[in-house]
């Protein structure tokens, strides 16, 4: 009988033998998994995660609840897994005092997201969220600190807004009383118009665009058609991108490569979401770095769904309580009849201080960012403990803005609680609290104070 004969018999054995075989494998590897977990460097409380996913299947439909649970049930210290990445969650400020300090020569300057096997899959390797490298990190910072912290960046940001919100009342005006106005849609296409305008000086017909589509067919207006295509295709992209970015982030390397519905969907996702679409969009001019492409799209990724969220977490808060809201249109009624609609940047810090209140409220009840996850460049102690280079922490702001050590009734909403208390700034975290988040804040806060003070103003 000849060798290939031989081996031709042996295949229906071996495919016999295949259920065990990989039984077997997964059971030794669910077997090391737990040896590994129960023989973990300092043990903390936290869930029990599952091989291959971590806590996934407990957060996934919602994070913030996830949290917020764990704190309550675990303390200001606990541990979750993101996939097969240990999380050491930080719940006071005191605990995360390190990750929080203002420094060029921070240990905590990487981000989770620069370790993501997925994200390097998308060429997602530079900006502040994908470096590595602490003097690129420094270059990005740099280059942040200079642009958007500047004041004539943000009196650009009052400029584009009023314009824009303007031609939002215009087309609320054509659209009548007895329209339906789905304000998230409208507050992102403002956020989009506006992000684009002040970082690039171009439009992108976002706004006009979606109250076209709202319009019946023979009232529609004429827009130009070759922008339009180029910028709501760029719009689409980014949108969905966020959605390839949880993908890529969460689902493991092994079922985005080998197992058949994971694989086609990361296929798919790629093929239709090329970031180079983004990085070259028309209104952009010609860049040559990929640095300078990447930190722009972090810019846009970053700013406009939060500040549109955090518009509706207002408006939704406002609205819930009358008292405030009373007092809220008080004050923007009295500061507009007294500076007109008109608003410039130095009234838009100084003349509204409960409507400044009202905005940090919200944000502290239900902050737009959640958490912050980052990486340890070097070993340190934290929370007792040392831990290697590596280790990831996780910031709670939920945990930090809802503790009692820090708020007196912090479940109650009450925006006097900033105009008569003390706030320790550390124990308020808005939009993160880290460095280079802290660089964007300003810039989100007079486009959020500018939207407030307009928006509300209609609100009666």
């Amino acid at each position: 009988m000849s060798l290939y004969t031989q081996l031709t018999a042996l295949i229906p054995i071996i495919f016999s033998y295949l259920p065990h075989i990989l039984f077997t494998v997964i059971l030794l590897y669910v077997i090391n998994f737990y040896i590994s977990y129960i023989n973990r460097e300092n043990p903390l409380p936290g869930p029990i995660p599952l091989p291959m996913i971590g806590n996934i299947h407990q957060m996934w439909r919602d994070a913030p609840k996830f949290y917020t649970e764990m704190h309550e049930r675990y303390g200001d210290v606990f541990e979750f897994y993101l996939i097969n990445k240990r999380i050491i969650m930080l719940s006071r400020v005191d605990l995360a005092e390190k990750m929080l300090t203002q420094s060029v020569k921070s240990n905590y300057f990487i981000r989770i997201t620069s370790t993501s096997q997925g994200w390097e899959e998308l060429g997602l390797t530079k900006g502040l969220a994908g470096t590595k490298e602490r003097h690129l990190w420094l270059l990005y910072r740099k280059v942040f600190k200079q642009c958007i912290t500047s004041t004539k960046y943000m009196k650009e940001t009052v400029h584009a807004t009023q314009k824009l919100f303007s031609e939002v009342e215009e087309y609320w005006k054509e659209l009548g009383d007895s329209a339906s106005l789905e304000f998230t849609k409208w507050l992102h296409h403002l956020s989009v118009d506006t992000q684009v305008r002040i970082l690039t000086g171009q439009q992108t017909y976002a706004l006009s665009t979606y109250f076209n589509s709202l319009l019946p067919p023979h009232l529609k207006k004429s827009l130009p058609q070759s922008s339009i295509q180029s910028y709501s295709k760029f719009t689409s992209h980014l949108v969905s991108f966020v959605e390839v970015l949880k993908y890529f982030a969460v689902v493991p390397p092994f079922f985005r490569h080998y197992v058949p519905g994971f694989r086609q969907t990361a296929e798919r996702m790629k093929r239709e979401n090329d970031t180079n679409m983004i990085k070259s969009s028309e209104f952009e001019r010609q860049l040559t770095e990929e640095e300078t492409a990447q930190l722009l799209v972090e810019t846009f990724l970053a700013g406009i769904d939060t500040t549109t969220n955090a518009l509706c977490f207002t408006i939704y808060y406002i609205c819930k309580y009358p008292a405030v809201k009373a007092h809220l249109l008080s004050e923007i009624d009295a500061t507009l009849s007294s500076e007109g609609h008109s608003l410039s940047y130095d009234s838009i810090v100084t003349l509204f201080p409960y409507t400044s209140a009202v905005m940090k409220e919200a944000a502290r009840v239900l902050p737009v960012v959640p958490i912050v996850l980052i990486i340890a460049s070097e070993d340190d102690e934290i929370a007792g403990h040392k831990w290697r280079a590596g280790t990831a922490f996780g910031i709670n702001h939920i945990g930090i803005h809802k503790h009692t050590a820090y708020w007196k009734d912090p479940e109650t909403f009450r925006p006097e609680r900033f105009l008569e208390d003390e706030i320790n700034p550390k124990t308020f975290l808005p939009f993160g609290g880290t460095f280079e988040v802290e660089l964007c804040e300003p810039d989100k806060e007079i486009e959020y104070a500018h939207h407030m003070a307009t928006q509300c103003s209609g609100l009666k």
